[in-house]
C-alpha cells in the first residue's frame, strides 16, 4: 500500500517536533523541565564543578613573600598547569576561611603571560593582605576560559589554588 501525503493537515514546526520526540508529554510540561534543567546549571555553577573535578592549575607553592608598604604582600610562588586548553582571566584573594563570609583583597599579577601546561613560577603578585594574614587567614581562587570541541566555555572555571 502506498503512503500519501495528507494535504488536508498543515502541521506546525511544534506538532512537527512533538513527534519527533520519543517521550509524549505537554509543552508546558516540557517547557517546566527545560527551565528545570536551565535553573540547576546556574545554581550549581559549572565552572566550580569543573573546576574542582580538572583543575587548571595545582595549587601554587609559595617560595618568597614579603611585606610590602600598606599592609600588603608581595608573593613570588611556583605550580604546575595541569590543562593547556584553557587562558588565565584573573585571580581572586580574599581574607578569612574558605566557604565562610569574607572580604575580598586587591590583587595585581603583573603583565600578562601565555603558560603552556607543565612547571611554571610567578610574581611579584602584590596582594592586599598583610604576609601575617596571608599564611594564616587567606585563600585564593584563579578563573580560566577553556576551549572545547565547541568552543569557548560559557562560563569560567574557577580553580582553588591557595588555601
Amino acid at each position: 500500500m502506498d503512503r500519501q501525503l495528507d494535504t488536508g493537515k498543515s502541521t506546525s514546526v511544534l506538532e512537527g517536533f512533538q513527534k519527533l520526540r520519543w517521550f509524549h508529554i505537554s509543552d508546558a510540561t516540557y517547557m517546566k523541565y527545560l527551565f528545570i534543567a536551565w535553573m540547576t546549571i546556574l545554581v550549581f555553577n559549572p565552572g566550580k564543578i569543573e573546576g574542582q573535578l580538572f583543575p587548571v592549575v595545582a595549587p601554587i607553592e609559595i617560595t618568597k613573600l614579603d611585606e610590602a608598604t600598606d599592609g600588603m604582600s608581595i608573593v613570588y610562588g611556583k605550580s604546575d598547569k595541569l590543562r593547556d586548553n584553557c587562558s588565565f582571566r584573573y585571580v581572586r584573594w580574599y581574607l578569612g576561611d574558605r566557604g565562610h563570609i569574607d572580604d575580598p583583597a586587591t590583587v595585581n599579577t603583573g603583565p600578562a603571560i601565555i603558560r603552556t601546561q607543565g612547571p611554571f613560577e610567578f610574581g611579584p603578585w602584590l596582594i592586599g593582605i598583610s604576609a601575617k594574614e596571608f599564611l594564616h587567614n587567606s585563600y585564593g581562587d584563579a578563573y580560566y576560559r577553556c576551549k572545547y570541541w565547541f568552543g569557548d566555555s560559557p562560563w569560567l572555571t574557577k580553580t582553588y589554588i591557595f588555601n
